[in-house]
């Protein structure tokens, strides 16, 4: 339901009767969201994107809608728990990719206010689902503001600015929140980890995860004196962020003409290549492939067809062997109290060990 939308509804009969349809839709949303990950489950798909667009208008703050004033609330809330519990019984890992129009780190206070209220909703979203508040369930977002001169001085500008920001979100965000590198502009690999990862680290004692995105980096690639540093290096260096098994994204770009290149294509053009550590040992990542053709795309990198019957009875899924690769492939498509939650676990830091890639340092 898009703002006009509601406001035609409210003018022609009223605001409740807006509302009213504004809940009938959220709640046929977090159904489907129950259903979409007993579809995962039975095709073997074992991670998948939330949906950042379950709940339409209800942060948005010229319509000042409160959430707990949806008619179907307790349903919608009853729901999401089904989500999480399903989620975990059958070994689906989630996350959430809110759009790049949160900015942390806006020298507009409203700009940073409104991503603060998103953010924060986004994380109630997960928390009505009970699922953890750790990198285990992430919440991906992008820097998402750059500079014409990216000198360190204007690089640690905005991070401050971001971290100021940061500060203000819940728990369910600050326990989640991870960082990806852009398509273009300031926030490459390279200054991702030095300043999102490196010195926030030593500045705030806090190093954020970094999501890699593979297609972001071919168009706003990183080099050390001269030399492209490759998908390997960077995930490699990325990997090693995280405490837990990361959350990546692999696409590719439609074309290679300036105007097609950032767009993702219906299709990946084969599979996602395995990455080993320094140490030649094969990572164990969670691959978001952004493919527009959604589960054909899905089905084809699976190479089996899909099957629709997701009315079974939720059991337990039986833990499965760690297995050397592990490409999870996903759909790519907020405050009750949170219940008491284990502490994340700690990042590993990159310290003089040599099975750390370091091209970016520790």
């Amino acid at each position: 339901m898009t703002r006009k939308r509601f406001n035609d509804l409210s003018a022609k009969e009223s605001r409740e009767f807006a509302t009213n349809e504004l809940s009938d839709r959220v709640l046929h949303n977090v159904k489907t969201t129950l259903q979409i990950v007993k579809h995962c489950s039975f095709n073997k798909i074992t991670h998948y994107r939330v949906s950042s667009k379950l709940f339409p208008l209800v942060t948005d703050p010229t319509l000042k809608i409160n959430v707990n004033d949806l008619k179907d609330i307790q349903q919608i809330k009853k729901t999401l728990a089904d989500v999480g519990q399903t989620a975990r019984d059958l070994d689906i890992s989630l996350s959430i990719h809110p759009d790049q129009f949160n900015v942390l780190a806006s020298e507009k206070p409203e700009v940073a206010n409104k991503t603060i209220t998103e953010l924060n909703f986004h994380a109630w979203v997960l928390d009505a689902m009970k699922m953890p508040q750790d990198y285990t369930c992430p919440i991906n977002i992008h820097p998402s503001l750059s500079t014409k001169e990216p000198n360190d001085a204007n690089l640690k500008k905005i991070v401050d600015r971001f971290w100021q920001a940061f500060q203000k979100t819940n728990d369910g965000v600050k326990k989640r929140l991870v960082l990806e590198n852009e398509d273009k502009g300031c926030w490459n690999c390279m200054n991702l980890f030095k300043y999102f990862h490196i010195y926030t680290r030593e500045t705030y004692g806090h190093a954020f995860p970094l999501t890699y995105d593979n297609l972001h980096n071919k168009c706003n690639p990183s080099e050390i004196d001269g030399q492209k540093i490759t998908d390997e290096q960077n995930v490699q260096a990325f990997y090693h962020t995280w405490g837990t098994t990361p959350v990546f994204h692999w696409s590719i770009g439609k074309s290679d003409s300036p105007s097609e290149k950032r767009s993702h294509a219906d299709y990946l053009d084969g599979e996602i290549p395995e990455f080993n550590n320094v140490d030649g040992i094969p990572f164990t990542i969670k691959w978001e492939c952004e493919v527009k053709a959604k589960d054909k795309a899905i089905f084809k990198i699976l190479n089996h067809e899909p099957s629709i019957d997701a009315t079974w009875k939720t059991t337990p899924a039986t833990k499965k062997k760690s297995t050397s690769k592990k490409v999870e492939p996903t759909k790519v498509e907020p405050e009750p109290e949170p219940e008491p939650q284990e502490e994340p676990q700690p990042i590993r830091k990159n310290t003089n060990n040599p099975k750390f890639n370091q091209i970016y340092g520790r």
